[in-house]
């Protein structure tokens, strides 16, 4: 929550074309979410096949806002949450 708040701040004093967007990877099979060898990292792990992505599928996201988003979309996603290229509700 503290995050959310900080996000939406930090968006309203930035002004375009800068670029401030919170950005979820969704559920990746990284070792960082399920390389705790505990249960909830292998049920996360086997869980990842099923609904989640590689670590490149994470990082599409991210990368498409810095790299490849149209200069006239930048106001739709500027100070908003993204996921799967995507404005989602936070």
């Amino acid at each position: 929550a503290l995050m959310t708040q900080l996000h939406r701040v930090l968006a309203n004093e930035a002004a375009p074309p800068a670029l401030l967007t919170a950005i979820c990877p969704g559920l990746c099979r990284t070792y960082m979410a399920t390389g705790r060898g505990t249960f909830m990292s292998n049920v996360l792990w086997a869980a990842s096949f099923f609904v989640g992505d590689s670590a490149a599928g994470g990082a599409d996201t991210p990368v498409w806002l810095c790299c490849e988003l149209p200069a006239d979309e930048i106001p739709k996603f500027h100070g908003k949450f993204a996921k799967a290229r995507a404005v989602q509700d936070y």
